[in-house]
């Protein structure tokens, strides 16, 4: 199984694709080859891939948030406000689960830049949880670290203590798609995979494979975690977390697919179907049997609209747990988002299998 495959921000196989002319299957001989290039990296490392799952995939668990942290380095006296905010955040950092952590500038990469702040301002004020005050003077003061998947309770451990820095002014729940959760995909890069006590970066490529580089710098060590470093050729397309977007990036989903399927045209061609009867049992309307659709409180919907809503999310590059199954069927997920009849909206994973021959994907269960 591939978690994930990401050439949203690691343009070498685009490139490398485009170079060389490579048709759909060189595409997928490359990427396996270069999947066991990473799993033989970090076994050499003593890390199992598959120990990094929920660093990979969005987090579905209703017990941890995805969380982004903001802090005010106009307040950090020091031009290295990103080793000061680390500094603090490391001495914080349980050492019994697994995150992935990204980071950088609140920038602005709009193409209207006299009209944007407003907009980024208002982004901000409409999710923060203001912990310290701050007075908004431009985006780019703002420092943000990102985790894709922590603790209710390590979350509380983490703020309570920066609380008292007043350069933190405060954190955010992103555990729903926004615009301004989009945006962050487009602006933070990846820092580094937490898994227990072990810390994974990544260093360039001319490193040997058997040094362990801290190309940031920050005290990972002198805070009691363990230190590898990996191949950014093989951090990149295989351990750097997406952020989920509501944004196509169509060579994204492209190479996606290719991970395990050979043959893929464009995601016009893809078909996603639900029959008559695989919908009735979704949404219990066959007496005594199923009713997953029903059992999860969502309000009520139309096949077709369910149908929309999961093609929408794989179209918007996020496809994952990439696997042929013993039969041979080739298998992925997604994970959508549902509006409940309480008013809340509730995540739920979506099996999914594609027929590449005539590009038809089926809905094989919902959990």
């Amino acid at each position: 199984m591939i978690f994930t495959v990401n050439t949203n921000g690691y343009v070498l196989y685009p490139v490398t694709k485009s170079a060389f002319e490579m048709s759909d299957e060189d595409v997928y001989d490359m990427i396996n080859y270069e999947f066991s290039v990473v799993v033989k990296r970090l076994e050499k490392k003593n890390v199992k891939y598959d120990a990094l799952k929920r660093a990979l995939i969005p987090n579905q668990d209703k017990d941890n948030n995805e969380v982004c942290l903001v802090f005010d380095s106009s307040l950090i006296n020091s031009s290295h406000y990103g080793y000061t905010v680390f500094n603090e955040i490391i001495s914080l950092l349980d050492k019994e689960n697994t995150y992935s952590i990204l980071a950088g500038d609140y920038i602005d990469i709009t193409r209207t830049p006299n009209n944007s702040q407003p907009f980024l301002f208002e982004a901000l004020k409409e999710h923060i949880i203001e912990c310290n005050d701050s007075v908004y003077q431009h985006s780019s003061q703002y420092y943000l670290v990102y985790f894709n998947s922590i603790t209710k309770n390590q979350l509380s451990s983490i703020t309570s203590e920066l609380q008292k820095f007043e350069w933190f002014h405060g954190y955010m729940l992103l555990n729903s798609n926004s615009r301004f959760k989009t945006y962050l995909s487009c602006i933070l890069c990846h820092v580094c995979i937490k898994t227990k006590n072990t810390i994974i970066v990544s260093h360039p490529s001319d490193y040997d494979d058997s040094e362990n580089i801290n190309m940031a710098g920050y005290p990972f060590e002198e805070k009691g975690f363990k230190l590898v470093s990996i191949n950014d050729d093989s951090f990149g397309p295989f351990l750097s977390y997406k952020i989920e977007s509501i944004v196509p990036d169509k060579d994204d989903i492209s190479f996606s697919f290719n991970a395990l399927f050979q043959k893929f045209d464009s995601m016009e061609k893809l078909k996603l179907n639900i029959p008559d009867g695989k919908w009735e049992y979704l949404n219990g309307e066959i007496k005594g049997k199923g009713g997953i659709i029903k059992s999860f409180e969502f309000d009520d919907i139309s096949k077709d609209d369910f149908c929309n809503i999961i093609f929408k999310q794989i179209c918007s590059n996020y496809i994952y747990n990439l696997r042929i199954n013993e039969y041979g069927d080739r298998l992925f997920n997604v994970c959508i988002e549902l509006p409940t009849k309480n008013g809340n909206i509730r995540r739920t994973t979506v099996a999914l299998k594609y027929h590449p021959d005539y590009g038809q994907i089926d809905i094989v269960t919902i959990t």
